[in-house]
């Protein structure tokens, strides 16, 4: 950018400043255009009289059309800059879909049976997620016996990540499994919105679950068109539970009352269960990028909606100026 009469002048297109080269060959050319014709016109001067052939030859006049061009050249170049300067407010309609996550936190999510700790793949999986949505307004939820916002809808992804990543073995909380709660926290938020049309829950868990009163939340969650995608993480042969101490370091594991080695699988059926009864969609977390796919193409299914709006400054193009004057160039060269 440069001040030009106390404004401050943007280049859109500075990506193609390396083309001021073309101009300095394309005025190149012109000036050994003239420098030609300059020496015909003197080796044909002896003969002037004779044939007639330079009466209406002009040096002022060859000269100021090849200026002419070098300018409209010139201004043209610069009209492909895109000069700006000056500012105008513009609204921005944010338009897309409210999309709410809720990640499992329980203990069993240590379990180490998906290349690493479910909690971590569950948190790969939901950054894949995000990314491949990009213009949605997601939300966080974390839950085990009970649920809370960890991120409310919001557009800036960098927010959302840094909740997600403060998600470590210190947040794991120790209670028992509680689906319905996630369900309910996010059924609360809606309510807040009685004008939303779609309402979406992703649910990244293991499926474990103790909840109370989950089938009377599956029912509220089908009357108020709560569409869930349950994503399953685990595996179905299992795997047992560590226990960390102060430290994280590794001290044993989780035993029931008898002293055995619990080992934690994954509940696809209370999965499937959970999405037939409100009518959305079990995908198993894999390896691969299909489950996310799958996810994706599910929730493009759903309309957008406008769910914000923003003013914005924004500069106001000149490139126009620039082209009628390099026009104005052209067009007197021609006259002359």
């Amino acid at each position: 950018m440069i001040d030009i009469f106390q404004k401050t002048v943007f280049f859109a297109n500075s990506g193609y400043a390396w083309l001021f080269i073309l101009v300095i060959i394309i005025t190149a050319l012109f000036w050994y255009k003239g420098i030609k014709t300059s020496r015909a016109v003197q080796i044909l001067a002896p003969y002037n009289k004779k044939l007639q052939l330079l009466m209406h030859f002009s040096y002022k006049k060859m000269i100021s059309k090849i200026l002419l061009l070098i300018m409209a050249t010139c201004v043209l170049y610069v009209a492909l800059l895109r000069p700006q300067w000056g500012v105008k407010k513009e609204q921005i309609k944010q338009q897309g879909r409210d999309l709410f996550i809720a990640l499992d936190i329980s203990r069993s999510m240590l379990a180490q049976d998906c290349n690493g700790s479910r909690i971590a793949f569950a948190k790969k999986k939901i950054k894949e997620l995000v990314n491949k949505l990009g213009s949605e307004r997601v939300g966080l939820v974390l839950f085990s016996g009970s649920a809370f916002v960890q991120c409310p809808l919001t557009t800036d992804l960098s927010a959302f990540f840094l909740f997600l990543d403060s998600v470590d073995v210190e947040t794991i909380a120790s209670g028992a499994t509680a689906m319905e709660k996630a369900i309910t926290v996010v059924l609360d938020v809606y309510r807040t919105m009685p004008t939303k049309k779609n309402k979406l829950l992703v649910l990244f868990t293991d499926g474990e679950d103790f909840s109370s009163h989950l089938a009377e939340v599956q029912k509220q969650a089908h009357e108020e068109g709560l569409s869930i995608f349950a994503c399953g993480i685990g595996t179905l042969q299992g795997a047992p539970i560590p226990l960390f101490n102060e430290q994280g370091i590794l001290v044993g594991h989780q035993k029931d009352k008898q002293g055995n080695i619990v080992v934690s699988k994954m509940q696809e059926a209370e999965l499937k269960k959970l999405v037939q009864v409100v009518g959305g969609k079990y995908i198993r977390m894999t390896y691969d990028d299909e489950d996310i796919n799958s996810i994706v193409q599910n929730l493009y299914s759903f309309e957008k909606e406008q769910f914000d709006h923003m003013d914005q400054d924004r500069h106001i193009d000149r490139y126009g100026i620039f082209i009628a004057f390099a026009f104005c160039l052209f067009l007197l060269e021609w006259a002359l």
